[in-house]
C-alpha cells in the first residue's frame, strides 16, 4: 500500500523580519540567476530567429497546390511554415538554453558581498519590472490585428488590443478607482491580515477559504445554467452548438464515426455521450446538460487542484473569476458567444482533470492509478485529438519529470524509457477497447487512420489559420509566463530539487506550450483567452510562492503585487457584470425574438419527420449550422457523412454529389437557408422533382427516366441546338452546366421552348427561376421568372423585355422570333406579343446553360422538356401543330 505524502505546501509566515537572513539572500541569488538565464536565452532564441527569417524563405506553392487538390474551398488555405518552425525551436531551443546558463551560473557562483547582492537584485528587479511594463504597455496599445480584416463584430469596435480585452468593462471604465482604492485595499489585507489579533486572524483565514469554496461552485453552477438549454437561440448558439451536435445526431441514430468516411473536428466525444443520452431519448436538453455539466467539472477540477497546493486561500477564488471571467465569460457578455463546447468543455475537461488527476497522483503514488491513467488519457486522444495529445504527452512528461527526484542519470533515463512504452501500451489498450466496443454496438471496426485527417489538414495547409501578430501583443506576456514556468522546472532540476510543487508547474508549463499552438495556428485574440487559462493558473501559483516569500523574508514584495493586480481584477468585473451574467443563465429576451425561427425550424423538421421513418438515412441540405437540429428532430441519419460544417475535403464533397445522382435517399433541400454551394442546387433541380414542399423545406424525388419521349419540334436544318432533356435527366446536368457549349446567333433566330414550371416557396433558392441563359450585361439571352412572381417569366433580349405569363403545373409552350430589332413572342402556338428589342442582338461567348442563371443562381425547380435555337424564323403554322401534340401530351 501506497503511503499518502504531503504536498510541499509553503511553510507559514513568521512574524520577523528576515530581510537580510541568508535564506533571503538565497532567494536574491536565484532570482538575479533566473533574471540572468532568461535574459540570455531571449537573446539566444533572437539572434537563431533571426539567423532562420533571413535565410528560410519557404516555399509556398506546394502546401497551396495540395490544399487545391484536397479542399472543397481552396481559398481557406493559410500554410505558416515559418511561425510553425520559430514555435518548434522555441520549444527546443529554451529549455536547453536554460539548463546549459543555470548549470554555468551555479558552477561559476562568485562570492559577492551581502551590499553587492542587494544592489543586483534591485538592478534585476526593476530591469524585469520595467521589461514587463513595457511589453505590456506596446502589447496593449498595438493596433487589434483583426481590425482590418474583422472576423466577428467585436473586431468592428476593438481597434486596440487593449480596446478588445478590456472595453465595457469595469476596469477600463474606472482604472482609477481600482488603481487608487481597490486594488490597494486587497494588496494591504493579503500582506497585513495575518497582524490582526489571533482570533480575528484565524476567522478571516477560514472565511478566505469558504469564500474561495463558495466562489468556486457558484462559478461551476453559473457555468451549467449558461450552458443548459433547450433550443439555440443566437446565432453564435446555432452555429458553434452544430458544429458538435450534428456528429452526436449521427452517432446516436447508428451511425459510428471512423466508418465510411464519417469524421468530424474535434473528435470522438459523441460515442462517450451518447450512451449517457440514451437513458433520456435525443435532445437537445440532454445534449446540452451533459456539456452544462462537463463545464462545471472543469472549475470544479480547478478548484480542488488549487485548494491542495495554494496555501492563501484567497488566491484561488481570484485564479478562478480570472479564468472564468477572461477565458470564458468576457466574450458571452460583449457578444452572446453562448455554447461554444468545442473548447469548453470538449477541449478543457481533459488538461482540467488531468491537474486534479496529477495532485491526487502526488498525495499518493498509487501503481493503479498510474497504469489506469495512461489508458483514461488514451481514450482522451479518441475523445478530442488535439488537445487529448497535448493531455497525453503532459501526462507522460510529468510523470518522466519526477524520475528526476533520483540521482542517477541511468536510472533516469531506464525510467523514462519505461514511462514511454507503457504509454505506448496505454494507448494500444485503449484504442483496441474502442474498436472493440463499436464493433460489438455497430457492427463494424472504425477506421483508426481517419481520427487524425482534419488536422493533418489544418496542419498541412494551414485551412482557416490566421497570422501571428509580428509586432508587440499581449501574447508574448503569456509567452514570457510559460518561459519563466520552463525556467522554474529547468531549475529545480539543476539544483536537484524536484518536488511536487516544481512537477505541478512542469505539468501546467507543458500543457500551457502545447495548447499555445493552438493560437498560434488561429491567431484571433479571443484564442489567445479560450486557451490560456493554464497561464493564469501558473500566476496564482507563483503569487502565492511569492507572498509566503514575502512574509517570511520580506522580499518579493514587488513580484507579489504586480500578479495580485493581474489576479485581482476579475472579482470586480464579475460582480460588476453579474446582471449580464444571470442574464447569460436565463436568455428570456433572446429565446423570444428566437420564437418564428424556431418555429419555422419545427416546421420543417416535422415535415421530414412525416416522410422518413424513425433513423431512415436521407440527405437533408441546408445551411450548415440547421444540419444537425433537422436531423435531430426528424429522428434521421445522413445518407453521407461528415456534415456541411466539417465538409472540408473534396473527397467528401464528390461523395455527396455521387448520392445525389445516384438516386438512392431521400432528399430534403431547405431552400431558404442552403448556400453552401451552387452545385448542390443545381444538381437537385436538374436531377429532381419537387414532389412536396412543407414551410421551406423541398422533398425531391428523382426524375424519371422517359424512354417514349419524342420530339415535338420540327426538325430545322438551321437548327443550333435540338435537345430532348425529359428521356434521360442525366443529360440535363451537362446542359445545366453549360458543358454544350455557346451558342452563335445571327440576327435572325428563333427559339422554341416546352416547360413545366412547378409552385415552390418564394426562397433565395427558388427565386428567379431560369429556363436558359446566357446573359451578359446587354448581350444574350434568358428567359427567367419575374421578380418574386412565379405566374411571370420575362424574356430579355438586348435591351428590351417581354412578360410571358405561365401556368404553373402544366406545360408552357414559348416561341420568340428575333428578326433584326423586332420581337415576336408565341405562346402555345399563338401570337402573344410583338415588341423592338431596343438593339442588335449581341452574341457573348458564354456557354448557354440549361434551368439556372450561368451557374449563379435562378434555379428552375420544373421540367424541361424540349428546347430549340435556329437561325431561321419561326413558321407559325408548324407552332400551331406542335402545341397540339403537347395537348396531346398533357391528354
Amino acid at each position: 500500500m501506497a503511503k499518502k505524502r504531503k504536498l510541499d505546501l509553503p511553510a507559514k509566515a513568521l512574524d520577523s523580519n528576515a530581510k537580510n537572513s541568508p535564506e533571503a539572500d538565497a532567494m536574491r541569488v536565484a532570482f538575479i540567476q533566473g533574471f540572468i538565464v532568461l535574459t540570455l536565452s531571449i537573446a539566444v532564441y533572437c539572434i537563431v530567429a533571426l539567423v532562420v527569417t533571413r535565410w528560410y524563405h519557404p516555399d509556398l506553392s506546394r502546401a497551396l497546390q495540395i490544399a487545391h487538390n484536397l479542399l472543397v474551398d481552396a481559398s481557406s488555405a493559410a500554410p505558416k511554415p515559418m511561425e510553425r518552425l520559430l514555435f518548434s525551436i522555441a520549444v527546443l531551443l529554451f529549455p536547453l538554453c536554460f539548463f546549459v546558463f543555470s548549470a554555468m551560473l551555479r558552477l561559476h557562483n562568485p562570492t559577492i558581498s551581502p551590499k553587492t547582492l542587494r544592489l543586483l537584485y534591485t538592478g534585476s528587479m526593476v530591469l524585469a519590472a520595467g521589461a514587463l511594463l513595457s511589453l505590456t504597455y506596446a502589447g496593449f496599445a498595438a493596433p487589434n490585428p483583426c481590425a482590418a480584416a474583422p472576423q466577428n463584430a467585436h473586431d468592428l469596435v476593438a481597434k486596440s488590443n487593449l480596446d478588445f480585452y478590456f472595453i465595457s468593462t469595469f476596469i477600463y471604465d474606472h482604472f482609477e478607482w481600482y488603481c487608487g482604492m481597490l486594488f490597494p485595499a486587497v494588496l494591504a489585507w493579503f500582506l497585513f491580515s495575518d497582524k490582526l489579533p489571533v482570533p480575528v486572524s484565524s476567522w478571516s483565514k477560514k472565511a478566505e477559504a469558504a469564500m474561495s469554496y463558495i466562489g468556486g461552485v457558484a462559478v461551476a453552477v453559473a457555468l451549467f445554467f449558461i450552458s443548459i438549454f433547450k433550443f439555440p437561440y443566437t446565432y453564435e448558439n446555432k452555429y458553434d452548438f452544430n458544429s458538435v451536435y450534428y456528429s452526436v445526431v449521427q452517432v446516436y441514430n447508428g451511425l459510428p464515426m471512423l466508418v465510411d468516411h464519417f469524421t468530424n473536428t474535434y473528435g470522438l466525444y459523441p460515442h462517450f455521450v451518447v450512451p449517457v443520452m440514451k437513458l433520456f431519448g435525443l435532445s437537445i436538453l440532454s445534449f446540452s446538460a451533459i456539456m452544462a455539466l462537463l463545464c462545471g467539472i472543469c472549475f470544479i477540477c480547478l478548484l480542488l487542484f488549487l485548494g491542495k497546493i495554494i496555501h492563501h486561500k484567497l488566491l484561488i477564488l481570484l485564479c478562478i473569476m480570472t479564468v472564468f471571467y477572461n477565458c470564458y465569460i468576457y466574450g458571452r457578455v460583449l457578444m452572446g458567444l453562448d455554447a461554444y463546447y468545442a473548447m469548453t468543455p470538449i477541449r478543457w475537461i481533459l488538461p482540467f482533470s488531468l491537474l486534479f488527476f496529477a495532485v491526487c497522483y502526488l498525495r499518493r503514488r498509487s501503481k493503479y492509478l498510474y497504469y489506469a491513467s495512461f489508458f483514461f488519457y488514451g481514450l482522451g486522444i479518441l475523445w478530442c485529438p488535439d488537445f487529448g495529445v497535448l493531455t497525453f504527452l503532459s501526462l507522460a512528461a510529468f510523470y518522466s519529470f519526477l524520475e528526476f527526484e533520483n540521482t542517477r542519470l541511468l536510472t533516469i533515463v531506464k525510467r523514462i524509457v519505461v514511462h514511454g512504452l507503457v504509454a505506448g501500451i496505454g494507448i494500444a489498450s485503449a484504442f483496441g477497447a474502442f474498436s472493440i466496443v463499436v464493433r460489438i454496438f455497430y457492427g463494424v471496426f472504425p477506421d483508426l487512420k481517419l481520427l487524425f485527417s482534419t488536422i493533418k489538414v489544418f496542419s498541412i495547409v494551414g485551412m482557416g489559420m490566421l497570422p501571428t501578430p509580428a509586432s508587440f501583443h499581449p501574447w508574448m506576456l503569456v509567452a514570457t509566463v510559460y518561459l519563466i514556468g520552463i525556467l522554474v522546472s529547468v531549475r529545480s532540476i539543476v539544483t536537484r530539487k524536484v518536488t511536487p510543487r516544481s512537477a505541478l508547474v512542469f505539468l501546467l508549463t507543458s500543457i500551457s506550450i502545447l495548447s499555445f499552438q493552438y493560437y498560434l495556428g488561429r491567431s484571433h485574440n479571443w484564442n489567445l483567452l479560450s486557451c490560456s487559462p493554464w497561464c493564469f493558473i501558473l500566476l496564482t501559483i507563483f503569487a502565492d510562492e511569492s507572498l509566503t516569500i514575502f512574509k517570511k523574508q520580506r522580499i518579493f514584495l514587488l513580484p507579489f503585487a504586480g500578479l495580485l493586480f493581474v489576479l485581482s481584477f476579475s472579482v470586480f468585473q464579475v460582480v460588476n457584470d453579474s446582471a449580464k451574467i444571470i442574464g447569460l443563465m436565463f436568455e428570456t429576451e433572446a429565446k423570444q425574438k428566437n420564437e418564428n425561427e424556431r418555429a419555422l425550424i419545427m416546421k420543417n423538421a416535422d415535415f421530414i419527420h412525416s416522410i422518413a421513418h424513425e433513423k431512415e438515412r436521407v440527405m437533408i441540405f441546408s445551411i450548415p449550422y440547421y444540419q444537425g437540429l433537422y436531423y435531430g428532430f426528424s429522428h434521421t441519419a445522413a445518407a453521407v457523412n461528415p456534415g456541411l460544417e466539417d465538409l472540408f475535403l473534396k473527397t467528401d464533397y464528390n461523395r455527396i454529389l455521387s448520392c445525389i445522382a445516384g438516386d438512392t435517399s431521400k432528399m430534403f433541400f431547405d431552400a431558404a437557408t442552403c448556400r453552401f454551394s451552387s452545385q448542390i442546387p443545381l444538381l437537385l433541380s436538374s436531377l429532381y422533382d419537387v414532389r412536396q414542399s412543407g414551410g421551406t423545406i423541398l422533398y425531391l424525388t428523382r426524375k424519371k427516366k422517359n424512354e417514349n419521349s419524342k420530339f415535338l419540334f420540327m426538325p430545322d436544318s438551321a437548327a443550333v441546338i435540338h435537345d430532348l432533356f425529359d428521356r434521360d435527366p442525366n443529360t440535363a446536368m451537362p446542359a445545366a452546366e453549360g458543358q454544350n457549349g455557346p451558342v452563335t446567333l445571327g440576327n435572325r433566330f428563333s427559339i422554341q421552348v416546352l416547360f413545366k414550371p412547378t409552385k415552390v416557396p418564394a426562397t433565395p433558392a427558388t427565386n428567379w427561376q431560369t429556363v436558359f441563359s446566357n446573359r451578359q450585361e446587354n448581350a444574350g439571352i434568358v428567359l427567367m421568372e419575374k421578380n418574386d412572381d412565379p405566374d411571370h417569366y420575362l424574356f430579355t433580349i438586348g435591351g428590351g423585355q417581354v412578360d410571358c405569363p405561365v401556368d404553373i403545373d402544366k406545360w408552357n409552350y414559348f416561341s420568340f422570333e428575333v428578326n433584326g430589332a423586332r420581337l415576336r413572342v408565341f405562346k402555345n402556338g399563338r401570337i402573344l406579343s410583338v415588341s423592338d428589342t431596343r438593339g442588335i442582338y449581341q452574341n457573348t461567348g458564354l456557354p448557354l446553360y440549361i434551368g439556372n442563371y450561368n451557374m449563379q443562381g435562378g434555379f428552375f425547380w420544373g421540367d424541361i422538356k424540349e428546347l430549340a435555337i435556329s437561325n431561321d424564323l419561326c413558321d407559325p403554322k408548324e407552332l400551331s401543330s406542335t402545341w397540339d401534340k403537347v395537348q396531346n401530351i398533357e391528354e
